[in-house]
């Protein structure tokens, strides 16, 4: 009963945070979260440097995927610094990935992408965790039949890391979808009461695409959903001991819905009717699956719920979680496509 209450209330929590998302984000107000002055140019007057909800939101939805990745593992007894070494180095080829994709497809040096930094980690990812179990690392101790597990965990992670990362989508106006009056009966039906609009010139789908005020496909809202509901269930399966079913099962839902989910995108992914993210996406589903067979089977033990709680209330997690956080915000936060001037000035009236 516990799995499921934590399954259920975690669902609860984030489709919580999901309808308030949908609703607000893509509101002007809510894509600048802050503006650091650095340079005066004027009389009481700096330039400034924008920090977005953008990077608010992605740092927020990361920490919290690694929060659940840890509580995974911590379930099945692998070690604290196990869990962190292992995010730790495939957050290290992940971020630098999520700037280099996005450089060799959409030639754009000043934007990042998740598809090709997940890419990247998922094609890498079963050959750390192979290479990782044939060494007795005392700081990385894995044990050959935790492999599928742990690889069942990433996933997991991955999809409900991207899954709430889209709200960050929303608030930038970026991964945006189709117009309506562009698509045909049956889509103009279904998103016509649900569309997204987005509001303010500086959303990515106004100044790229020209669609301010202008009713979208909700595609990150439905791409959210999806692999939030993808993620949940990924969890529920994994806490009740099927960890190839949860595997397998995360692995086809989230690339299969990044295959279909770009056909209802407008913003620019590369030339090509099918871009190379489908491509990646295809890709690293059938690899993947094909992976797998040539690992070790999983280990039969049943996890346990209340040691993978008690492994994410250790002090050293939160002090990791909180500078992960910060390192995240300051690296998606720092918009370097918006600008602004700041005025400072004195209320006399409160002197």
């Amino acid at each position: 009963m516990i799995v499921e209450l934590f399954s259920i209330l975690l669902l609860i929590a984030c489709c919580s945070l999901q309808i308030w998302g949908f609703k607000k984000l893509p509101s002007e107000k809510w894509q600048i979260m802050a503006a650091i002055p650095i340079r005066k140019t004027g009389t009481n007057v700096w330039s400034a440097v924008n920090y977005t909800f953008y990077g608010f939101f992605i740092a927020i939805s990361y920490t919290f995927s690694l929060a659940i990745f840890i509580l995974l593992l911590g379930s099945i007894s692998i070690s604290l610094w196990t869990s962190l070494f292992i995010a730790t180095l495939i957050g290290l080829i992940c971020v630098p990935a999520s700037k280099l994709v996005a450089i060799l497809v959409e030639k754009k040096k000043h934007t990042s992408t998740i598809a090709g930094a997940s890419f990247v980690g998922l094609i890498l990812s079963p050959w750390i965790l192979k290479i990782l179990s044939l060494f007795d690392l005392k700081v990385a101790f894995i044990d050959k039949a935790k492999v599928i597990p742990i690889l069942s965990s990433l996933l997991i992670s991955y999809a409900l890391g991207e899954g709430l990362g889209r709200l960050a989508c929303i608030s930038f106006g970026c991964c945006y979808g189709k117009p309506i009056r562009s698509c045909g009966r049956i889509t103009r039906k279904l998103f016509a009461n649900y569309a997204l609009i987005f509001q303010g010139k500086t959303k990515k789908a106004s100044y790229e695409g020209g669609y301010e005020n202008e009713k979208l496909v909700p595609i990150q809202a439905i791409t959210s959903i999806i692999l939030v509901l993808a993620a949940t269930s990924g969890i529920y399966l994994f806490l009740k001991g099927y960890y190839f079913i949860s595997f397998i099962s995360t692995i086809t839902i989230s690339q299969l819905w990044r295959f279909i989910s770009e056909f209802l995108r407008d913003d620019y992914r590369g030339g090509g009717k099918v871009t190379a993210y489908q491509i990646m996406s295809l890709f690293a589903f059938f690899y993947i699956v094909c992976v797998s067979f040539f690992m070790p089977p999983a280990v039969s033990m049943l996890p346990e719920l209340t040691r993978g709680l008690s492994t994410i209330w250790d002090p050293i997690v939160i002090i990791f979680l909180n500078i992960l956080w910060f390192i995240l915000f300051y690296i998606f936060g720092k918009s370097t496509v918006t600008a602004s001037n700041v005025a400072l000035y004195v209320v006399r009236e409160n002197i």
